[in-house]
C-alpha cells in the first residue's frame, strides 16, 4: 500500500498550488536575469537537438558538385531511403539530366556525382546526346532522310507514294 500511497501524493502535488509553490521554493536567491538566460539556453538546445521539418520538398540537402550552378546532388524529401541523386541542367536542350546514385553516404555520392558529371557534361559539350533514342524517335529520323530525298521523277529518288507505303509500314512497326 506504500506505493499507492505515494502515487496519491504525486498526483495531489501536480495542482497548480502545488507547483506554484514548488517553484516558489525553488526559485528563492536566483536573478530574474540568470532565469531567463537559463530559460533561453534551453530553448537553443531543443532547438538545436530537434530534427529541422524537411516537408515535401524534392530538393533536400542540395550541394553543388563542382563550381557549375546548374549540376546539383540532392536528397528527395518524398523517399523513404533518402537516397542521394545527381541533377544536371542542359542550357541547349532545357532538360535536365537526373540520375539516382544509389547509396546514402554523401562521400560515395559526391565520388559518384563527380564522375558522372565529367562524361555528362563531356557528351554535352561534345554535342553527343545523354540519352539513348526511343524507337518513335528512330522512326522519325527514318521517315525525314526519306523525305530529304521526295521527288517526282522515278529511280531518281523516292517518290510521294513509296513514302506512303514506308510510314504505313513504319507506323504499324
Amino acid at each position: 500500500m506504500a506505493g499507492s500511497d505515494g502515487f496519491i501524493k504525486q498526483q495531489e502535488t501536480t495542482k497548480p498550488d502545488a507547483l506554484a509553490a514548488g517553484l516558489t521554493e525553488l526559485l528563492q536567491g536566483v536573478e530574474p536575469a540568470d532565469l531567463l538566460l537559463a530559460l533561453e539556453s534551453i530553448q537553443e538546445a531543443k532547438e538545436a537537438t530537434q530534427e529541422p521539418e524537411q516537408g515535401k520538398s524534392i530538393y533536400q540537402e542540395k550541394e553543388l558538385v563542382y563550381e557549375d550552378e546548374h549540376a546539383f546532388i540532392y536528397r528527395r524529401g518524398d523517399t523513404k531511403s533518402r537516397g542521394y541523386y545527381i541533377r544536371i541542367y542542359d542550357d541547349g536542350s532545357k532538360t535536365p539530366f537526373i540520375k539516382g546514385l544509389r547509396t546514402t553516404d554523401r562521400i560515395k555520392a559526391i565520388t559518384k556525382a563527380r564522375t558522372i558529371y565529367q562524361e555528362v557534361r563531356g557528351k554535352l559539350d561534345r554535342g553527343e546526346r545523354v540519352r539513348t533514342i526511343t524507337s518513335k524517335e528512330l522512326a522519325d529520323i527514318f521517315i525525314n532522310s526519306y523525305e530529304k530525298k521526295l521527288t517526282h521523277i522515278p529511280k531518281q529518288g523516292i517518290t510521294p507514294d513509296a513514302l506512303n507505303v514506308k510510314r504505313y509500314f513504319i507506323r504499324v512497326w
